[in-house]
């Protein structure tokens, strides 16, 4: 079965979930939200169905998880704002985003800074880094990260033009999303960084607003942008994780038992999730080429020219200023 055949079973299976969710349960669950930008098929709302299936059947129905994908309730920055506030109950918003309240985190989203996800993983886990960050977050804004998986490489795509260095790149208008690493490493690669809402960007490739834009496979599948545009251009220049955000508040109305429970639970879904985007992006250049996407692949000498621009950029606008001085260092020493 390919790609966007699983995409088809799984909008199917969605609808069924969603059917079988509105069901009371024999027990009062308590009613988590949770809300993403991504759709069907993507690996962040495949992980999130998969969360709300283990953690409802692992707590007797005790926890039920009711998933709003797609931009329902909103972009990144206002799922941010309705889970901080309450609003809502979980959220998947991107590291980015989260910098607003700790810096630091951007960092997983540095410009080469990663080979593979085992190397931003150590990050993540380092008690120095990572686990530090997300006691901040805790400490903060009242945002408990309950797990961690594996989003996959960021690639660029564009509508006419094969690009394969940053010279190339000039003039072109990237849709960037709007915080400073993402905008420092579009630079980097040569490009205009232009900011364009996720629920909108199939609109604005179509429209010619952006001339190209940036995301994992998986995202790019599941968006359907092989109907906008012509180039998949496997610069691999961010690697992406995401967490599940859940309010500190809504934390607290669940049991010691459940957390612990559920703690578990997200653990395994996210090993899942992130193994799942692995064997995704395996096969899933092919079948984007099979859809009509020309695949640029980059020689090691084109990569090394992306690479040092991009760490350059990184570098200037971040070691010392919105990063400590010296943590770009540390990272490359602890994944090197």
């Amino acid at each position: 079965m390919t790609y966007f055949e699983k995409i088809r079973t799984t909008c199917c299976i969605g609808v069924v979930f969603t059917a079988i969710m509105a069901v009371p349960t024999a027990v009062s669950a308590e009613t988590v939200r949770l809300g993403l930008t991504n759709n069907p098929g993507d690996p962040a709302f495949e992980g999130a169905t998969r969360l709300a299936e283990k953690v409802l059947e692992a707590t007797d129905g005790r926890v039920e998880i009711k998933i709003f994908g797609n931009g329902e309730l909103g972009n990144n920055q206002q799922l941010f704002n309705q889970v901080s506030s309450g609003a809502i109950e979980m959220a998947i918003v991107p590291f980015g985003v989260l910098a607003d309240v700790v810096p630091e985190f951007t960092a997983t989203l540095g410009g080469y800074f990663y080979d593979d996800w085992s190397e931003l993983k150590r990050v993540l886990d380092a008690e120095d880094l990572g686990i530090s960050w997300n006691q901040r977050l805790a400490d903060t804004a009242g945002l408990e990260v309950l797990g961690v998986w594996f989003q996959g490489a960021r690639q660029v795509t564009t509508t006419d033009k094969e690009l394969r260095s940053p010279a190339d790149f000039k003039g072109i208008k990237l849709r960037a999303v709007p915080n400073p690493i993402s905008l420092a490493t579009i630079r980097g690669l040569g490009a205009n960084p232009t900011p364009v809402p996720f629920p909108e960007l199939f609109g604005a490739l179509r429209q010619g607003i952006v001339d190209g834009q940036e995301n994992p496979v998986g995202t790019i599948a599941s968006a359907r942008f092989y109907e906008v545009q012509k180039n998949l251009i496997l610069t691999g220049h961010q690697l992406q994780a995401l967490p599940w955000l859940l309010n500190t508040r809504a934390w607290s109305k669940i049991s010691d038992e459940d957390q612990a429970t559920i703690k578990a639970v997200a653990q395994e879904v996210a090993d899942w999730t992130s193994n799942y985007t692995i064997e995704l992006e395996e096969s899933l250049v092919s079948e984007l080429e099979a859809k009509g996407m020309n695949i640029v692949r980059l020689s090691d000498d084109e990569l090394a020219a992306f690479r040092a621009s991009v760490q350059a950029e990184t570098r200037k606008e971040f070691d010392g200023k919105i990063w400590p001085a010296g943590m770009i260092d540390a990272i490359l020493a602890l994944t090197k």
